[in-house]
C-alpha cells in the first residue's frame, strides 16, 4: 500500500537548476527474504543543476526524514522485540553526482554512465541513528556489430559489449535501519543483485544458501562487476548473455575485491505497459552445501532462476 505525492519542475522560474518536494506513506503488504513488514513515512526536498563544463553531468542535492515502525513478523520484528525499538527516524542529507552520456536506453547500446551517492545521517541533523553511506557506479557499452540498415525509421538489430563496475560503503551504525541502507547479495528482488545465487545467500561469512534474511547476511560494503554481450532487438527487447562476480563484507576495512562469487548466464528483458519483466538463467559457480554425514561444507556449483519485475540491468 504506498501513498505519495510530488512536485517537480525541471527548471525553476526558467533557470538552469531543477527542484522536486515529496512526501509519501508505504505499507509493505509483502514479505522479501522473511524481512517483516514495515511502515515508511517520510518527504524530501531536492535540487539538482548541470555542472559548470561537464556536458551531460548532474549534481543534486537532497535533504529528508523518514520514520519507519515495524510490523511484529519476520526478521525486522524480532529484532525490534530484542532491542525495544517500535520506531525509528533518520534525518539524511544527500549528495548525488551524476554523468549520462548513453545512447540506446533503456538498452543503451554505447555510452557510459558514472554515478556517486553520498549520504550523511544524524549528528547535527538529528535523528535516531548517525552514519554515512557512499555508493559509487560506472558503466560502458560499446557497440561491436549490426545487422540491418541504420537509417531513419529502421530498427536494426545492434550488438553491444557492456561493463558494469559498482562499489559501496557504509561508516557508521545504521540501527534499526541495517535492512535499508546496509547491503545484501544474491538474486535480483532486493539489495545488491548477483544472478546465479539465491535472495541473501551471499553474506560476510561467506555462503550462506537457500535461506531467509539474517542480521547476518547484511555487510557494511560491497562490490559487484557484470560483463555482458548484448542484443538490442528492438527498443522494448533485449538478450543477453553475462558473467559477473560479488561480495559482501562485515566492515569497510575488510575490502577485498579479489575474494568474489562468480555467476555466468543468459537473461531477456522486456518493456511491457506492466513495467519491465526479465528472465535470466544464470550459473552459480562458488555455492556450497554442507555434506550430510561430515557436516563439512562442500562446493555444490549449481543453476538458479530469477524473475525480474520492474527492474533492468542497464
Amino acid at each position: 500500500n504506498d501513498a505519495s505525492i510530488s512536485y517537480t519542475d525541471p527548471a525553476i522560474r526558467g533557470s538552469l537548476f531543477g527542484g522536486t518536494l515529496s512526501a509519501y506513506r508505504t505499507r509493505s503488504q509483502f514479505i522479501v527474504g522473511d524481512l517483516g513488514r514495515q511502515l515508511r513515512t517520510g518527504a524530501n526536498v531536492g535540487l539538482r543543476f548541470p555542472v559548470p563544463n561537464i556536458p551531460r553531468t548532474l549534481l543534486s542535492v537532497s535533504y529528508g526524514v523518514e520514520s519507519v515502525e515495524f510490523g511484529g513478523d519476520g526478521l525486522l520484528g524480532q529484532i525490534q522485540n530484542e532491542t525495544q525499538f517500535d520506531r525509528s527516524f533518520r534525518s539524511t542529507m544527500s549528495l548525488d553526482l551524476t554523468r549520462d552520456t548513453r545512447i540506446g536506453l533503456p538498452f543503451p547500446v554505447a555510452g557510459g554512465l558514472q554515478r556517486i551517492e553520498a549520504q550523511f545521517n544524524g549528528g547535527i541533523l538529528g535523528g535516531n541513528v548517525q552514519y554515512s553511506r557512499v555508493v559509487a557506479e560506472m558503466r560502458g557499452n560499446a557497440p561491436i556489430a549490426q545487422i540491418g540498415a541504420g537509417g531513419l525509421g529502421a530498427n536494426p538489430l545492434q550488438f553491444t559489449l557492456g561493463l558494469t563496475v559498482r562499489g559501496g560503503a557504509v561508516f557508521g551504525n545504521t540501527g534499526p535501519f541495517f535492512a535499508l541502507q546496509e547491503f545484501s547479495l544474491g538474486g535480483v528482488q532486493f539489495g545488491e543483485q548477483l544472478r546465479g545465487y539465491e535472495e541473501f545467500s551471499v553474506s560476510p561469512t561467506g555462503y550462506l544458501g537457500d535461506v531467509n534474511a539474517q542480521r547476518s547476511s547484511f555487510g557494511k560494503s560491497f562490490f559487484r562487476t557484470t560483463a555482458e554481450l548484448g542484443l538490442r532487438v528492438s527498443q522494448g527487447f533485449y538478450v543477453n548473455t553475462f558473467y559477473e562476480a560479488g561480495n559482501v563484507w562485515s566492515a569497510p576495512r575488510q575490502f577485498d575485491p579479489s575474494r568474489l562469487f562468480r555467476g555466468a548466464g543468459v537473461g531477456a528483458s522486456l518493456i511491457t505497459p506492466l513495467g519491465p519483466l526479465g528472465l535470466d538463467l544464470a550459473y552459480g559457480f562458488d555455492r556450497t552445501e554442507v555434506d550430510a554425514l561430515t557436516g563439512v561444507r562442500r562446493s555444490a556449483p549449481g543453476w538458479q532462476v530469477h524473475f525480474r519485475l520492474g527492474q533492468l540491468f542497464q
